[in-house]
């Protein structure tokens, strides 16, 4: 919550987390989905401070109490879970590969002292599928112009096809 929009560069979709900020004590790149470079700039046009998600404490980021009065139910750490048990659970990535996404170091001292990638590329892959996962892409805008707005039991049908199929499930 405390991104701030020095730390994105949009042109190539990163943001790039400080190593003060991070456990491990070492810079995470972090890609971004089309849909979340949508919003920074979204952001931006409302800009308050250095903050994207501004808290309303002048010069802060939202707290993790805002986050929650806004969600409830939800916590930060309870949408890294979800996001895991999404890439466990619904997709084929490797677990190594949302584990670097979360950045989490291995225990295994070996294989930590190998595992020199940190995997971007595939880390976008699954970022975007993430991003579509929690935001489907509006399958409603091909449509003919007079079926926008009407037949809402089709649209519903849709909705759960799509819903189905990005979840992997039949029918």
């Amino acid at each position: 919550m405390g991104c701030r929009f020095a730390e994105i560069d949009l042109e190539e979709a990163v943001w790039t987390i400080p190593g003060e900020r991070m456990k491990s004590g070492k810079p995470h790149r972090v890609p971004l989905a089309p849909r979340a470079v949508a919003i920074v700039r979204e952001m931006a046009t409302m800009r308050m401070n250095e903050f994207v998600f501004p808290g309303r404490r002048r010069g802060k980021p939202l707290s993790p109490a805002a986050l929650i009065s806004l969600c409830p139910g939800y916590t930060p750490h309870g949408f890294r879970s979800s996001f895991k048990d999404w890439a466990s659970e619904v997709t084929a990535f490797p677990d190594f590969v949302s584990e670097a996404a979360l950045a989490h170091i291995s225990a295994d001292k070996v294989r930590a002292a190998y595992a020199r990638s940190d995997l971007f590329q595939k880390r976008r892959e699954m970022m975007e599928a993430w991003a579509d996962f929690i935001e489907p892409p509006d399958i409603f805008s091909t449509f003919p112009r007079q079926w926008r707005g009407s037949h809402a039991e089709t649209k519903g049908e849709i909705k759960k096809l799509a819903a189905n199929r990005a979840t992997g499930v039949r029918g």
